[in-house]
């Protein structure tokens, strides 16, 4: 799995991996250079290195706007490097770049059918709409959406992913997680900068169980089949013709041992340390 997050300092967002062998997480971190030529030997690395059977390998590309960096001839060379050697933009806000530089990316993302996502209404709701005008597959965030933001989202099938752990740390309230459930919004979670946290989505999933109060069965719908839909997988449902990815938890750990009902120890009790296996 590669949890990425934008860093003002590199083209492409840093990442970091988490290795599941055995039951054991190994934490491998890999902070990319502002360089592109770096950056991309970094890349090679990574989809060299990585056991696809190990990890789910998703990366997405960032920009620096910085005066005449990226612009004309030069800055279109390098977004089609990076949007070739990634699988897709992710910007960390409407307000953070340029607006032909983003609308660049956009139609180029578009153009080459990989991913765009934008950090969108997390401090205020003011560069909602500009994010929403872009078409993006997903915002991210979107904690400041009023309702007539979310029946935009509705209406042109914007998928959304919520950070409710990096919204407590950053106190900038939480989404209207159940408006947008009840819209048939596609919600996804997510850690938001691995600056801020680790990626550990049970403890992401306690947040919404605890806080949320979303019942065991939602939760794990936006886990498994959101999932699918917000990056085009195929991997949620156990069918023919379908590649699946199987976490095996570890039943007689001190933490599972009691628990009589599988979906509902998973939701309320699991931790990285019950993983018993990953078979892909």
């Amino acid at each position: 799995f590669i949890a990425c997050s934008d860093n003002d300092e590199a083209n492409i967002v840093a990442c970091l991996t988490v290795n599941i062998d055995d039951g054991v997480v190994k934490h491998n971190g890999f902070g990319l250079t502002e360089k592109t030529e770096l950056t991309l030997q970094n890349l090679k690395y990574i989809r060299e290195n990585l056991n696809p059977k190990t990890h789910l390998i998703l990366i997405l590309g960032s920009e620096k706007d910085t005066q005449k960096v990226l612009v004309g001839y030069e800055g279109m060379v390098q977004k089609h490097i990076i949007i070739n050697k990634s699988d897709g933009f992710g910007v960390s806000g409407y307000n953070d770049l340029d607006k032909n530089i983003i609308y660049e990316m956009r139609k180029i993302a578009k153009q080459k059918k990989k991913i765009f996502a934008i950090h969108s209404g997390e401090k205020n709701n003011n560069d909602i709409d500009k994010a929403i005008s872009l078409n993006p597959n997903m915002i991210i965030h979107l904690t400041n959406a009023t309702s007539k933001h979310l029946k935009k989202i509705e209406d042109k099938n914007i998928s959304v992913v919520v950070c409710p752990r990096s919204n407590i740390i950053t106190g900038v309230g939480f989404p209207p997680i159940k408006e947008m459930i009840n819209r048939d919004i596609c919600v996804g979670l997510g850690t938001d900068n691995v600056m801020l946290n680790s990626p550990n989505m049970f403890e992401e999933i306690n947040i919404l169980f605890k806080l949320f109060k979303l019942n065991e069965k939602t939760i794990y719908n936006i886990l498994t089949k959101n999932s699918d839909r917000l990056l085009s997988m195929k991997s949620s449902t156990i069918d023919i013709g379908n590649p699946v990815n199987l976490m095996l938890l570890n039943s007689k750990s001190y933490n599972l041992s009691s628990v009589f009902n599988p979906l509902s120890g998973f939701i309320r009790r699991a931790r990285v340390d019950d993983i018993a296996k990953i078979i892909s």
